[in-house]
């Protein structure tokens, strides 16, 4: 019932499409949400590297994201998120926009990094590899309803629906 500005809330958010902003380099974009949040530029920016550290682009902090691949982009994102250490994290398709390739690198290394996330996470998506990989449970929608939840083995061992089963491949 209350109304928290923006820059109070304790949500990070990865889109699928990245949305990092052109005109900033990698460093000021993972460090955008803390700078938001007030806090001082110096420790923002020392931060934003670690972080960039963390998802292995610390050498491509000076570059504008143009510059960068789809994954890189996509860990941009992914730690400009994270940095801000959100009591909520949700990830729309993360991992869609990218190629085979680099979606299983990607995947790994999220899983790696998504461990060290204390509060909750929420991925959305369409791939059952991605949701196997990174999940702990899960929530099957099907036309905005809730066809079935639980644990990953659960919910691949016991479809409870046609579309369950369709998607999870039994």
């Amino acid at each position: 019932g209350h109304y928290v500005v923006p820059e109070r809330r304790s949500i990070g958010v990865v889109f699928q499409n990245y949305l990092l902003f052109s005109h900033l380099s990698v460093l000021e974009n993972v460090a955008f949400g803390l700078r938001s949040r007030h806090t001082p530029r110096r420790q923002a920016r020392r931060s934003a590297g670690q972080w960039l550290e963390r998802v292995g682009l610390a050498d491509r902090a000076g570059a504008k994201p143009r510059e960068l691949s789809g994954g890189e982009q996509q860990r941009v994102a992914l730690a400009r998120a994270l940095v801000i250490e959100p009591r909520l994290l949700l990830l729309d398709e993360p991992l869609a926009a990218l190629d085979i390739g680099t979606r299983t690198e990607l995947r790994r290394d999220l899983h790696t990094q998504l461990a060290t996330v204390p509060g909750a996470r929420i991925l959305v998506t369409h791939e059952l590899l991605d949701a196997v990989a990174l999940a702990d449970r899960l929530v099957v929608l099907d036309h905005g309803h809730v066809a079935q939840e639980g644990s990953v083995a659960d919910v691949s061992a016991r479809p409870r629906s046609r579309y369950v089963a369709d998607l999870v491949g039994v």
